[in-house]
């Protein structure tokens, strides 16, 4: 049973990470260069200062990773090919 319940959760955590991707798709192109930059911005704000996550344990770094392959498409107006270390 433990199994099955650890199997749900990763399903859940990709199904909700497929969600904030089409979201982010969808909202880029309605949002000006400076509104997609801030709004990344405080989403890293926030993690770097919540304390929903504990400071120890990977969760925030890989969240930091995740959410920065997310959001390449508010941050950059044509991110593929691009020579950006962070997402190349």
């Amino acid at each position: 049973m433990e199994e099955a319940n650890l199997v749900d959760l990763c399903k859940e955590f990709v199904r909700a990470m497929s969600r904030a991707e089409q979201a982010l798709a969808a909202a880029a192109p309605k949002l000006s260069k400076e509104d997609r930059q801030r709004t990344v911005e405080e989403f890293f704000r926030w993690l770097d200062t919540t304390e929903e996550i504990p400071r120890t344990g990977m969760t925030r770094e890989v969240s930091r990773e995740l959410v920065g392959q997310l959001t390449a498409v508010l941050a950059y107006s044509d991110y593929r090919g691009t020579t950006s270390n962070y997402i190349g």
